[in-house]
This record gives structure tokens, sequence and C-alpha cells, in this order.
């Protein structure tokens, strides 16, 4: 099945076939936990009131980098998707994930969508900067949601017993020792991997230069793709990984201090 990842339509343009116009870049993301599916885009605007945006169901393709829909009918007032299911992507972040026995899991990751309809596919689960790393994502079915909103995330009864993870450092570690150096070369670029997923989207918790003095991200700067890419580039991934985890943390000990 063809999926994305939540956090890869931000800042893509939308495309009005018929017009050749855009329309504006994505902003956010709708979420109906009811029907576990993404309803809508959000585009981005200089008033909340006359932000406008487009239902999933009109959206002709999501691309790499562009959204396509078909005409200027499809554009609607972001205003009037507010309804008592729908829950917009920046309300999620940091949002807990609970099962029904109420235990926490971890933290909301991402979301994987299937490109045909909507519907989430997967839900990534974070438990922490170094388990992440080590231990790599819970990754769970997007059946198994029972209910979301801005406070939590629920998942059905049993659901955890179910999950499975994307593979950190620990398992390709492990797959070294067992296999030798024919596979040694293959597990670090997995590694390398996981950290370019891990530190995409998050903001950097410091400024790295490269090794002439160059800055490549500076610190509370969002990292994009191309920061990645020049990160593997300039073989820089491991301080964009630790980048995002100090970021994180510090995410993390603001949301504390602020339930206390």
């Amino acid at each position: 099945m063809k999926t994305f990842r939540s956090n890869e339509v931000l800042g893509l343009p939308v495309l009005i076939i018929g017009k050749g116009e855009n329309a504006g870049e994505v902003k956010d993301l709708i979420f109906d936990f009811a029907e576990k599916r993404l309803s809508a885009l959000v585009l981005k605007s200089s008033m909340l009131s006359s932000a406008k945006a487009v239902l999933f169901d009109d959206i002709v393709t999501i691309g790499k980098d562009g959204v396509c829909v078909k005409s200027r009918e499809s554009l609607v007032r972001a205003k009037n998707l507010v309804q008592e299911n729908a829950v917009c992507g920046a309300q999620l972040r940091n949002s807990k994930v609970f099962c029904e026995k109420g235990k926490e899991l971890g933290i909301l990751g991402e979301l994987i969508i299937s490109h045909s309809d909507g519907r989430i596919f997967e839900i990534e689960i974070s438990r922490g900067v170094l388990a992440d790393i080590s231990e790599g994502f819970l990754v769970l079915s997007g059946s198994c949601i029972k209910s979301g909103g801005k406070d939590f995330i629920l998942l059905e009864r049993g659901s955890e017993e179910e999950a499975s993870q994307t593979g950190g450092a620990k398992e390709l570690l492990q797959a070294v020792l067992s296999s030798g150096a024919k596979v040694a070369s293959s597990a670090n670029t997995m590694l390398l991997s996981q950290e370019a997923r891990f530190a995409l989207g998050k903001n950097s918790g410091m400024t790295i230069k490269d090794d002439k003095g160059d800055i490549m991200v500076v610190k509370g700067q969002k990292i994009e793709e191309e920061h990645i890419v020049r990160a593997k580039n300039e073989g820089k991934l491991h301080e964009f990984a630790l980048a995002a985890g100090l970021s994180s943390v510090k995410n993390r000990w603001s949301v504390l201090k602020g339930e206390k």
C-alpha cells in the first residue's frame, strides 16, 4: 500500500489543476479520529478566520513536491471543518498515547496515512530520545485507535501487544555481531536512515556547522529534508539526531513544567 508520513505534506504547495494556480502552502492537517482518517489539509493564511482548507476527497494526488486539487471550488473555509471529532495536527504534538488499560505507551511521533483513502495506516509512538535511537519507535496499526483528541490518543485494549518496532541501533548492532562485516555497511546505512527519520521535522536544539565552519542549521530551526541531505553528504547525521533529541527533551521538560 502506498503511504505518506503526516509531516511530509507540511509546506507543500497546493496546486489547482484547472487554473494552473498555486493556492498556497499546507500549514496543518485535520484528522477525524472517529473515522480514523485524514479529512483535510489546511493552507497558510495571515488570518485564522479566512484560512482555507481542501478536503482529502477533493485531492487528486499528493506528490513529493506538491498537492494537486481539482479546482478552486475544492477550497473551503477551514473554520467550517471544526467538528466534534476533528483534531488539527498541531494539537497532536506531544500528545500522550494510552491503551484502554490506562497504561501510557509514549508520545505520538508520526501518523502514516494511506494515499488511496486518507486512512491512518499506522501510528508511530516515541518512548523518549534514547529509546527511539536505541530501540526504534513503537509501530501499531491505525485500526487500533479507539479515540483521539488534543490531550491524548487512546488505543484499543490489548493493541500494545501487537506493536512492532522500526528498528533502532541495538537491533542493527545485533545484526552486525551475528552476520559479520558484510552486513556492517548495510546496518550502518539503516542506522543513518533511522537517525534521519528521527531528526526530520523536529527543531534543532543547537547550531550545527560543517567541517569548514559553515552553518548547516541554527538553534531552533526546523530540520527540513534539504538539511538531512546535506547532513548525509557532510557526515553529520549523528549530530542532527542529537540536536533533534535535545530539542525534544527541552520541549518535553517545558510540557512537564506546565503540568505542575
